[in-house]
């Protein structure tokens, strides 16, 4: 569920392959590895804005064509991984509708506030440790 509701599961492909690792005979009988293919150029029910914001941010996660490969094995279970990597596509087209706000004038001042305070504090501590330790070279 997405901020603009679910995800329509036809504009997925969804492969089923064997998985890898531990697992014993389960992971040699049955395909629980679960690869999604979501083509960011078909999803015309995201705004053109999110999926910019999605080939930027998540670049590399891409493939040239445009399509979002996803994975996940971590289960024994198809239903489960399946469910995971559809959870990974929400979170991402999630973190793509995040636009972080401009802090206002105020609160730009008590940040500034706020570090020079914190440096001093930080410069005094130092002294104060030097002063403590003495100076290693006999120079005063």
């Amino acid at each position: 569920m997405t901020q603009y509701g679910r995800i329509p599961v036809d504009k997925l492909e969804i492969l089923y392959s064997k998985s890898s690792g531990p697992g014993g005979q389960n992971v040699n009988k049955l395909k629980t590895k679960v690869q999604i293919r979501f083509n960011i150029n078909t999803a015309d029910w995201l705004p053109e804005e999110v999926r910019q914001a999605m080939l930027t941010k998540h670049k590399n996660k891409f493939t040239k064509d445009g399509i979002l490969l996803l994975e996940s094995q971590s289960t024994r279970n198809q239903l489960c991984n399946e469910r995971n990597a559809i959870i990974k596509l929400q979170s991402i087209i999630e973190r793509s509708f995040y636009k972080p706000s401009v802090p206002n004038e105020a609160k730009r001042l008590k940040i500034k506030e706020l570090e020079a305070s914190a440096k001093e504090r930080r410069r005094m501590f130092k002294m104060s440790r030097k002063e403590r330790k003495g100076d290693p070279f006999g120079y005063t």
